[in-house]
């Protein structure tokens, strides 16, 4: 085999293993990345995977769906706050 042969396989060979070795998503871990939120400032829904922008206020931690909506947030937590419920379970 030629040197480029050999890391193709090489390669395929580590994507195969891993995949064996993963364990199965459980149903509670599938209905866990289904869960969405509630973003305060623009009522966007924002699921488990996606809700990368947090921030917490009077013990809550609130979701966003983007850097902005979370800016503006900060800015007048009250403000968003107050309009908005704990977050859905969704």
């Amino acid at each position: 085999m030629t040197m480029m042969q050999n890391q193709k396989q090489a390669h395929s060979d580590r994507g195969t293993s891993a995949s064996k070795t993963s364990p199965a998503r459980t149903s509670d871990e599938a209905r866990d990345e289904q869960r969405s939120w509630i973003d305060p400032v623009c009522g966007m829904s924002v699921k488990r995977l996606s809700a990368f922008f947090t921030a917490e206020h009077d013990g809550t931690t609130y979701r966003f769906c983007s850097e902005s909506c979370r800016s503006d947030f900060e800015k007048d937590p009250e403000r968003f706050a107050k309009g908005s419920t704990a977050p859905s379970e969704g």
